[in-house]
């Protein structure tokens, strides 16, 4: 259980840092027209696009604990 904790707390840490730095809103306007074309009804500036984004990310990388949040705040 330890470890699980300490993997979950390490990669919600890292992506926390994407977000208050603002890599994750340059990745999110990189990767938009991607995201416009799965989701049309969302605005191309919207702040969700950044959180969908980090949620796939999460979820790529098999953090499914980890992407929930960032899937709540989308």
């Amino acid at each position: 259980l330890l470890p699980l904790i300490a993997y979950l707390s390490f990669f919600c840490g890292i992506l926390q840092l994407l977000i208050d730095s603002g890599a994750s809103q340059r990745l999110a306007k990189l990767l938009s027209p991607i995201f416009i074309k799965v989701f049309p009804e969302i605005p191309k500036d919207h702040p969700a696009i950044s959180y969908m984004m980090l949620n796939f990310a999460a979820n790529f990388l098999g953090l499914d604990s980890a992407a929930t949040p960032f899937g709540l705040k989308a």
